[in-house]
């Protein structure tokens, strides 16, 4: 019995409909005490002001805290970093916010907008199924040219980054934002709601080895 190798493949251009936000506050000082209370300060300030913003500060997470002090002969100094991390539905007109907060608040911050497509498991599951089809498709006509037609899958060679695409049940929402306008503090400068968030095309790719027909 032989047996005939195919590819297949599928690829979809989705657009990005949620972000995971990070931002690290940090300090430098010759003290310990001075550069935690800078970072504290810089930190809860820029709180307070998502707070008056009208956003739901208790979704926000303290992902992560470091106090590291380093001791040389002429440059002695601490440094103090405190993380925050949210997650919320991918909102251009809130990022230029919290770019806008950042500039006016000459804050000494990392701020880190990493998007995220919510239903990135199922579209993945989906690819393989296309792709699945697409190899079998080029197994029929090879099959068809060779004068005999195919049994079915023998081996399958999966992408193997597939295994790894899950989709996450949390998601944190943007409530009760309001905007510069509403407040007339002039946050933003540019109009971004007039942009499209962006896009990403993913894809799946498998190899199918059939039976053929005797």
């Amino acid at each position: 019995m032989g047996t005939i190798r195919t590819k297949g493949s599928a690829s979809k251009e989705v657009t990005y409909d949620r972000m995971t936000v990070t931002i690290t506050f940090s300090a430098r000082e010759n003290y310990s005490k001075d550069a935690v209370r800078k970072m504290t300060e810089e930190c809860e300030e820029f709180l307070s002001t998502l707070k008056e913003l009208g956003f739901d500060i208790t979704k926000i997470s303290a992902d992560d805290n470091q106090i590291s002090k380093h001791d040389y002969r002429d440059d002695n100094y601490t440094n103090a970093f405190r993380t925050l991390k949210w997650r919320s539905e991918y909102d251009l007109h809130f990022i230029d916010i919290l770019t806008q907060l950042v500039e006016k608040g000459s804050y000494s911050v990392n701020l880190d907008i990493e998007p995220e497509y919510s239903n990135m498991g199922e579209l993945h599951r989906t690819l393989l199924k296309e792709a699945a089809l697409d190899a079998e498709k080029t197994a029929n006509l090879l099959a068809e040219s060779l004068g005999t037609r195919i049994k079915g899958p023998g081996k399958i060679n999966v992408d193997p980054y597939s295994e790894y695409m899950t989709d996450e049940d949390t998601e944190y929402h943007c409530y009760g934002i309001v905007t510069e306008k509403e407040r007339g503090i002039g946050l933003s400068q540019t109009d971004f709601s007039t942009l499209k968030n962006p896009t990403t095309i993913e894809n799946e790719n498998l190899v199918i080895e059939w039976d053929l027909e005797e």
